[in-house]
């Protein structure tokens, strides 16, 4: 039924929440990619304020580069978030990749996955820590509205390997927080993961970029945006 009666009721709806929307008196966007829609669906300009992380927890983790191996892939496994391309290009590369967490791709991650691929699911807050500020790199083949992860590997030291739009576009450059790859496939991916595996990061800026999206600049940035709104 609903198929059949949305097409015929979205105009109206459409319409509707276009007029509300001119109400509105501040938009905060959480990325420049969501203020790009805003400004074309509602014709408004928008601030953008990026959501809050908790980067501390991930500081103490990180460890030496020396002492770092392999690549993670960590976050629901639904289609979306492209899981599998990080595994096809590990598996193509011969990568060591851990796969953290479940949802309804688990299984059949796993029946993909080469010999080099391993899984974990059910890890504490604190396991999956240590696991971000253990490996060389965090592959990131999703497209986000923002991507709160990313600045999780960037807080534990960890370049990512970040497809490059959407959200991750205000997070990582190619060469500076991680490295980039421009088409979402494996052949791309694959690419970038070769020049990660030649490219040197340095733990301390990389967490200098994540501290960008730290909990207490968000704070700041809400109260001046509610203040200069209620003077």
């Amino acid at each position: 039924i609903a198929k059949i009666a949305m097409p015929l009721m979205a105009p109206a709806l459409r319409k509707a929440d276009f007029n509300a929307a001119q109400d509105v008196d501040q938009f905060i966007a959480i990325s420049t990619v969501i203020q790009e829609r805003i400004k074309k669906y509602y014709k408004k300009d928008s601030i953008v304020i990026h959501p809050p992380v908790d980067i501390s927890r991930f500081h103490k983790y990180s460890l030496a580069a020396d002492k770092r191996q392999g690549y993670l892939a960590h976050g629901r496994q639904v289609p979306y978030k492209k899981v599998d391309l990080a595994i096809r290009a590990c598996n193509a590369l011969r990568l060591p990749l851990t796969v953290s967490g479940s949802g309804s791709e688990h299984e059949h991650l796993k029946s993909i996955a080469g010999n080099t691929v391993t899984f974990q699911t059910g890890l504490s807050d604190e396991a999956v820590a240590k696991l971000f500020g253990s490996v060389k790199g965090y592959i990131f083949p999703a497209e986000e509205d923002f991507g709160i992860v990313q600045v999780e590997a960037l807080a534990a030291g960890t370049p990512v390997i970040a497809y490059a739009s959407g959200g991750s576009k205000d997070i990582i450059e190619n060469g500076k927080g991680g490295i980039t790859f421009r088409h979402q496939n494996e052949i791309s991916l694959i690419n970038a993961l070769k020049e990660a595996e030649t490219s040197v990061f340095k733990s301390s800026d990389l967490q200098r970029i994540s501290k960008r999206f730290a909990e207490t600049l968000f704070a700041q940035k809400m109260k001046k945006i509610v203040s200069d709104n209620t003077k």
